[in-house]
């Protein structure tokens, strides 16, 4: 199992194209992040989704 932590930005509404002034202005808060994840897993759910993607 490989980790890695990190930071997260919440978004508290609907944005496009916001210019860098008001960007502040979109978030809600923010959270701490942790990314777990199984290589074994993830190894073979790669080898699944290229036998079907050949299909």
């Amino acid at each position: 199992m490989r980790w890695r932590r990190g930071a997260a930005v919440i978004i508290s509404k609907k944005a496009r194209d916001v210019p860098q002034a008001k960007a502040m202005d979109y978030v809600g808060g923010y959270a701490l992040a942790l990314d777990m994840t199984d290589r074994e897993i993830q190894a073979t759910a790669k080898v699944i989704i290229i036998i079907c993607s050949v299909n």
